[in-house]
């Protein structure tokens, strides 16, 4: 019957509550089975219960503080570029002067405005803000490479954190060494264009 289910999932779920209580005060499963009346199957299958639900929440938990972090990052990110954006815009200074002749007192003289435009290249602190909130999403996204733990060398000194190297297989290594000489400008780089033989020009005799 269907008030007969739900009034079983009820009982389950307070015996549950009570379970999970004991459970994490460390009480065995055969002590807890022994408090409620009922067997230690019984409490290892409410275990199992209470386990994935506890797992699946925690997943949930962080996911959606890890989402509310990004979005304050991002908002921080377009705050600092609209700061900087701000910053590189020319400003205008305006300057007055009293004009008059040597035989005029200050009251007949005039007052003249002028404006001069300044041109700025920007501050640099919207940038660094800017990398701040780079550097804090690809740590939240584990984008960042590795690190390693080396010891210092004694007991004294903390211990020195470093770049795990990242293998490469044998294209990206072709690719990065073709790179670094077309930058070195040891090798032009590919603009696409065929070099066949026809290309070369002819041998002198």
């Amino acid at each position: 019957m269907p008030g007969r289910n739900a009034q079983e999932r009820f009982r389950i779920l307070e015996r549950r509550k009570r379970v999970a209580a004991l459970y994490l005060q460390g009480v065995s499963q055969w002590e807890i089975g022994r408090q409620l009346g009922v067997t230690q199957q019984c409490i290892a299958k409410d275990v199992r219960a209470l386990e994935k639900d506890w797992q699946a929440s925690a997943v949930v938990d962080i996911d959606a503080a890890k989402a509310k972090e990004l979005a304050r990052i991002d908002r921080l990110e377009r705050v600092a570029w609209q700061a900087w954006r701000r910053s590189c815009q020319r400003r205008e200074k305006a300057s007055t002067r009293l004009e008059k002749r040597l035989d005029e007192d200050a009251k007949q003289g005039k007052t003249v405005t002028s404006k001069q435009t300044e041109l700025r290249d920007g501050n640099p602190e919207y940038l660094k803000r800017v990398e701040w909130c780079i550097n804090k999403r690809c740590e939240l996204l584990k984008l960042n490479p590795p690190q390693r733990l080396e010891h210092g060398g004694s007991a004294e000194m903390p211990p020195i954190q470093t770049q795990m190297r990242v293998e490469l297989n044998r294209a990206q290594r072709f690719v990065r060494l073709a790179a670094v000489l077309a930058d070195t400008g040891l090798v032009p780089p590919d603009d696409g264009a065929g070099s066949g033989p026809s290309d070369a020009p002819p041998a002198g005799r």
